[in-house]
């Protein structure tokens, strides 16, 4: 009887410090869990006075890109070099027709008529050439306006990272998905993004420092920083 008390007292204290250990875990590995659970769940963005730091935010380098105060001007400018050069394209497009319409006047097989196809054959051959080559440059003229635009961003993330102290900004897609939208429902989908909070998405602080630093739009908000 007595060496059966003493091995339930065992048991005891062998329990007690499985649990004061597992306790001791728990606090260490959820500490920060903690600090979240004793604030109210809220998916939308907090008033500014109540605005936390954190390691790791999100910005939506598409809206940034659409929105840009350049964007719109570097676009049309190089929309209008487009229709420039489609116009000029359009004119010796009808000049060529205009001389395979010319091989008419002229009987197959004479010195004429084989002298005007060769020159109608080199401008075809010459055409198509040119606007093959019209057409790269002007993919390279808009990849560069995307790689400028987004060489800005990127500067004015990390500047925003190393002034507040952020480890990592990722980049993450903002858009509503919209049922009637099937191609929303697509990009939803390939969201890395389950579910964040709104204070996480400084994307707008981005945009304002960009504007502030174009010299364009107004910036409303003049301070991006967080307190320190």
């Amino acid at each position: 009887m007595e060496d059966r008390l003493k091995q339930q007292g065992v048991l005891k204290v062998t329990k007690i410090r499985v649990l004061a250990v597992l306790v001791a875990i728990l606090l260490a590995m959820g500490l920060l869990g903690v600090t979240a659970a004793a604030q109210p769940r809220d998916s939308g963005a907090a008033p500014s006075g109540s605005r936390f730091r954190a390691e790791i935010y999100l910005v939506d380098v598409g809206v940034l890109l659409k929105k840009h105060p350049r964007f719109e001007q570097y676009m049309n400018d190089l929309q209008t070099d487009m229709q420039r050069a489609d116009a000029a394209m359009k004119q010796e497009q009808a000049t060529i027709k205009k001389m395979q319409e010319g091989l008419n006047e002229f009987k197959p097989g004479t010195q004429q008529y084989e002298d005007l196809e060769k020159r109608v054959v080199g401008k075809l051959a010459d055409f198509n050439a040119r606007v093959t080559l019209q057409r790269k440059e002007f993919l390279k003229a808009e990849a560069k306006i995307y790689h400028m635009l987004y060489q800005q961003i990127q500067e004015e993330v990390e500047a925003f990272a190393k002034d507040n102290g952020v480890l990592a900004v990722l980049k993450f897609n903002s858009e509503i998905t919209d049922v009637e939208q099937p191609d929303t429902i697509a990009r939803g989908l390939n969201n890395p993004v389950v579910w964040y909070h709104k204070n996480l998405d400084i994307t707008g602080y981005i945009l304002e420092n960009l504007k502030r630093r174009s010299g364009g739009e107004r910036a409303t908000n003049p301070n991006y920083r967080f307190p320190k």
